[in-house]
């Protein structure tokens, strides 16, 4: 009896463990289709974003010279053209009130009003003054006309702006009008839209010699690979007011020899 007692709850316990590993193996095989059909999501978006890139850049291209840089004889000096992002560049739009106290607490200011608070880079006035010497500047958002001015409105009131910037007189300032959407797809629930070198050429600036400064690679996808750099976003959160040098420190120095290159490959 005592055998036979044993042998039941061996019996017992093998069926038990096997009843488990039978679940493991069913719960691993639907999150290897759930996997799958993602997989096949993002097949199918990047097959339609692609289709929608080819299909921009035939309507921009038929009919005139848009991505074919515009002749410049070599003897006639010129500047380069700098785009520099707004928000996650130069400085950080907030309006969740933990992320606001959190930034103050590491001693950021904060500029703006009640519906758009903005925490400017460290050392950005001094950064514009330079690089507008330097270069033929464009501050290019993807946000709307109107948030674009109230963020300007704020870096102004605080003196994070250069004379003329905000009116545009001492650079241009795009925003959303000058973007391309991308229809059908979006990330995170928000339309992508397109920092599209083919709008230069609309504007007589060549695209030659330009490079774009911004967060979002996505923004960028229709251009030469080597027309930009996407560095990390600026994350008032993560750092201090006196260990953010980027614009200074590494930003600067490298688009001074940039500046300084015939090519900008």
């Amino acid at each position: 009896m005592h055998d036979q007692s044993n042998e039941q709850e061996v019996v017992a316990k093998l069926k038990q463990e096997a009843a488990e590993l039978q679940t493991r193996i069913d719960e691993q095989l639907v999150s290897s289709q759930e996997l799958e059909t993602q997989v096949k999501l993002k097949r199918r978006e990047l097959v339609t974003l692609q289709a929608n890139i080819d299909k921009l850049r035939e309507n921009a291209a038929a009919g005139s010279s848009l991505f074919r840089p515009m002749p410049i004889p070599q003897d006639i000096p010129r500047k380069k053209t700098l785009i520099l992002d707004l928000n996650g560049v130069l400085c950080k739009i907030e309006r969740s009130a933990g992320a606001l106290r959190q930034a103050k607490d590491l001693g950021w200011p904060l500029l703006g009003s009640r519906t758009t608070w903005v925490v400017p880079r460290r050392g950005l006035r001094e950064f514009l003054e330079q690089v507008l010497e330097l270069f033929c500047v464009i501050i290019w958002t993807s946000r709307t006309e109107w948030n674009t001015e109230l963020v300007l409105e704020a870096l102004e009131s605080g003196g994070c702006l250069p004379p003329r910037v905000k009116s545009g007189q001492a650079c241009r300032i795009w925003s959303q009008s000058h973007c391309v959407k991308v229809e059908g797809v979006s990330k995170n629930g928000i339309p992508i839209l397109l920092k599209d070198f083919a709008t230069l050429e609309f504007w007589n600036i060549s695209t030659r010699d330009v490079l774009m400064i911004d967060d979002f690679p996505e923004k960028g996808m229709t251009n030469s690979p080597y027309s930009a750099l996407y560095p990390p976003t600026f994350t008032p959160l993560v750092t201090s007011l006196d260990d953010d040098t980027y614009l200074s420190s590494k930003l600067l120095p490298w688009l001074k020899g940039w500046g300084n290159f015939v090519q900008v490959t």
